[in-house]
C-alpha cells in the first residue's frame, strides 16, 4: 500500500538533460504506478522532437512563459495557467516561446518518470542548468523509447499528416486558466479542467481557489487517490494526526483510505491544481455545488452526499 506523501522540487531529484531541468518529486513507486509528477524547467530550444505516447496520457500545466502545442493537426498557445490533456496514441510536440518554459507534467499511469534517467546527470543546483556540451544520444533515446511506448515521428514529417488512432476515441483538450467548468463547493471556486468523462475515467483535473483561512474537513476518498500541487498561497496540510506547512510547488499526495485535510493558511487566496484517480470526483463538486445554489447547505444535508461519493468525513477542518 502507498503511503501519504507531502513532496517538493530539491536536489535530490532534480536532474539535467540537454540543458533543461527534470526533476520528479511523486515517482511510479510513490503511487504504485497510477501517476507521477515532473517539473520541467525546459529552455528555449531543447524540446523534444514530435513524438507520441502509446502508453500514458501526458496533462501539462504552464507555470512560467508561453508555449505553443500542437496535438494532431491543432495548435494552440498556452499561456500561465492553461492546462493542456495529451491522451496516448494522438501525435504531439510543444515549443517554449520565451527563453524558459516551466511546466508541472501529469503522466498516467506513470512509468514515464524513469525514460530519460539513463540519458541524464543528477543536477548540482536548482538554478539555471548548464547548456549541453553533445548531441544527445538519439539511437538510444528512440530504443529506449520503443520500451516505453514512445514512438517518434520521422524528421521532416508534419504531424498533421501522421496516421494515428486514440483506442479509447479521447480527444485532446486545452484550457486556458479561465475555462472549465465552474463549480461552487462551500465558498470554495473549483473549476474542472478535465472530467471523467473526457479523460475516459482515468482522471479528473480541478483548479480550486481557495480563500484565506478555508479548508475541507478531516476527510478520507474510499474511491479515488487525491494528489494536489500549491499553485499560490501558503497550505497546512493534515495527514492522520501530523501537520504540515506546504508551498507553491509543493505536491501533496493522499492514497485512497488515507485521513487528510487541508486548508489555506495565508492572507490571500491560494490555489491548488487538484488531481483524482480514477476520476468522477467532480460529481461530488456538482451536488454540493447544486446544494449552494439555495444557500450554504446544513452538514446533515452534506452527510448523505459525501457518503453516496465514497467520501467519509472523520473530523472537522484544520483549526485557524
Amino acid at each position: 500500500m502507498t503511503q501519504a506523501l507531502l513532496r517538493t522540487v530539491d536536489i535530490s531529484n532534480a536532474t539535467w538533460f540537454q540543458g533543461s531541468r527534470y526533476s520528479y518529486p511523486l515517482r511510479t513507486e510513490d503511487t504504485g504506478g497510477r501517476i507521477a509528477f515532473v517539473d520541467i524547467y525546459k529552455r528555449r530550444g531543447t524540446e523534444p522532437p514530435p513524438h507520441i505516447h502509446h502508453r500514458e496520457h501526458e496533462l501539462f500545466v504552464v507555470l512560467n512563459g508561453s508555449s505553443e502545442f500542437q496535438v494532431a493537426g491543432e495548435i494552440s498557445l498556452c499561456d500561465v495557467g492553461s492546462f493542456a490533456f495529451l491522451p496516448r496514441g494522438i501525435p504531439h510536440r510543444f515549443a517554449v516561446q520565451n527563453p524558459w518554459g516551466h511546466f508541472n507534467v501529469i503522466v498516467a499511469p506513470s512509468g514515464f518518470d524513469e525514460y530519460l534517467q539513463p540519458f541524464s546527470e543528477a543536477a548540482t543546483h536548482l538554478g539555471e542548468p548548464p547548456v549541453s556540451t553533445g548531441p544527445p544520444d538519439v539511437a538510444g533515446m528512440i530504443a529506449r523509447g520503443a520500451e516505453f511506448g514512445i514512438e517518434f515521428v520521422p524528421p521532416g514529417v508534419d504531424i498533421a499528416t501522421v496516421d494515428h488512432s486514440q483506442p479509447d476515441g479521447l480527444k485532446p483538450i486545452v484550457r486556458q486558466y479561465n475555462e472549465g467548468e465552474i463549480l461552487n463547493v462551500l465558498g470554495i471556486t473549483i473549476r474542472v479542467k478535465l472530467s471523467a468523462a473526457e479523460s475516459g475515467g482515468a482522471l479528473s483535473v480541478f483548479m480550486s481557489e481557495d480563500p484565506p483561512r478555508v479548508g475541507p474537513p478531516m476527510h478520507a476518498h474510499a474511491n479515488e487517490d487525491e494528489t494536489f500541487l500549491v499553485i499560490e498561497g501558503e497550505y497546512r496540510v493534515q495527514i492522520e494526526d501530523t501537520i504540515y506547512q506546504a508551498k507553491p510547488g509543493q505536491i501533496a499526495h493522499f492514497p485512497r483510505g488515507v485521513a487528510h485535510a487541508y486548508m489555506n493558511a495565508g492572507d490571500s487566496p491560494g490555489k491548488l491544481l487538484i488531481v483524482t484517480n480514477p476520476g468522477g470526483f467532480e460529481a461530488f463538486f456538482r451536488d454540493v455545488d447544486a446544494l449552494c445554489k439555495h444557500g450554504m447547505p446544513s452538514t446533515d444535508q452534506l452527510m448523505p452526499i459525501a457518503q453516496r461519493h465514497g467520501l467519509d468525513i472523520v473530523g472537522p477542518p484544520i483549526a485557524v
